[in-house]
């Protein structure tokens, strides 16, 4: 009998766990392993711990460090912000007015 037909008449499934799971893992795909590797002097790497470092190389790269040389100077307004009012009455206000059910519920009012 196909386990098919045995896992679709198997109302005890929880207590059968362990014959579902040695079914599905047998179905999966074949593992595939990553190698061997060619490194940037075309050398080939074959072993665990050098392809390990030879890849972690390759994805180091896209971390950069930025460079600060360059960040422009923020310039000093001394107008303030025009057209903006805000004040704590209109903030508590929009707060008051958000969907309970969609925001932080532990928020209280100070």
């Amino acid at each position: 009998m196909k386990y098919e037909s045995k896992l679709a008449n198997n109302n005890n499934i929880k207590e059968d766990c362990k014959s579902f799971f040695s079914y599905i893992k047998s179905k999966k795909g074949a593992r595939v392993d990553v190698g061997p590797l060619e490194n940037n002097a075309r050398e080939v790497i074959m072993g665990n711990k050098e392809m390990a470092e030879e890849l972690n190389n390759f994805f180091a790269t896209v971390f950069t460090v930025k460079d600060t040389s360059n960040v422009p100077e923020i310039q000093e307004s001394r107008g303030g912000v025009s057209g903006v009012d805000v004040t704590r009455e209109k903030v508590l206000g929009k707060l008051k007015g958000l969907k309970v059910d969609v925001t932080w519920a532990g928020w209280t009012e100070p």
